[in-house]
């Protein structure tokens, strides 16, 4: 029986050619095809893979999330249906049903996981002669031993091509009329500081003459202070010195007049002896 693998692109070519090595271990009736490069691809359609074609039993298309934009593997996989009807199916590796779109959603779709890929192989073994043909039995019992031995190096595979994928990966260019628009704005801000500075420096203006403003009086207030107090002083070292002055001339009165007093006391009584 011969199966039909169809590819495209550098990840889509290993997987192809790890489902190649891995599908005699489970079917040896099954005799897998694929082509060797995508140059062969386009020359030999003609030759070997239209030949290769006509003898398959049943299809396979690879996808993967880089190829599935590919105009060769949608033209590859539409030949594949019109020689093999109803035996084609799309294998996706790294992406669900809702990513694979028309023309290639039309097929039975089977994503690459243990219990999808089991049923695949059912489907495949089903296609087999009769006298080829696996039990089921016994393709359980060989699919949960090879497994591994396919799903470990495509699980590299995918790795790797992811790996490659972020590395190369280009940033988008910049949407430039937005760039345009933002450029055009500043140009106009620096034109309107440019034509009327004042309007960049008057809230500055503004904020030291409301500062100049409070230190002026807070100024004004602290020399009315100091004069305030200066007039206090004056005024109290003035009252003290009235009131020394009073004392002592009050002092110096009393004892004259006594004196007077008594010697005009003692004339008259000498007067009268």
């Amino acid at each position: 029986m011969k199966l039909f693998i169809s590819w495209s692109g550098a990840t889509s070519q290993l997987i192809a050619n790890e489902l190649r090595k891995w599908f005699p271990l489970i079917l040896p009736a099954v005799q897998p095809f694929i082509t060797s490069s995508d140059i062969d691809k386009g020359a030999q359609w003609q030759g070997t893979i239209r030949e290769e074609l006509d003898k398959s039993n049943f299809g396979i298309v690879v996808l993967t999330p880089k190829n599935l934009e590919s105009q060769w593997i949608a033209f590859e996989a539409g030949a594949l249906s019109k020689h093999l009807s109803g035996r084609v199916a799309t294998l996706l590796f790294d992406i669900g049903h809702s990513d694979v779109k028309a023309p290639l959603n039309i097929f039975q779709g089977t994503i690459f996981n243990e219990q999808d890929f089991r049923k695949l192989i059912s489907d495949i073994n089903s296609s087999v002669s009769d006298s080829q043909r696996r039990g089921e039995e016994q393709l359980d019992v060989l699919f949960r031993m090879l497994w591994p031995e396919l799903q470990k190096p495509i699980s590299l595979i995918l790795q790797q091509g992811a790996l490659e994928e972020h590395s190369t990966a280009i940033d988008p260019l910049p949407d430039f009329s937005t760039v345009a628009q933002d450029m055009l704005a500043l140009l106009r801000e620096q034109n309107t500081i440019l034509s009327s500075p004042d309007r960049l420096f008057s809230p500055l203006i503004k904020f030291l003459d409301q500062r100049d403003a409070k230190l002026f009086k807070r100024s004004v207030l602290l020399r009315d202070a100091i004069e305030a107090i200066s007039l206090n002083a004056g005024a109290t070292a003035t009252s003290a010195a009235g009131a020394t002055g009073a004392a002592g001339a009050t002092g110096a009165l009393g004892p004259t007049e006594n004196i007077g007093v008594f010697g005009a006391g003692f004339t008259d009584r000498n007067e009268d002896v």
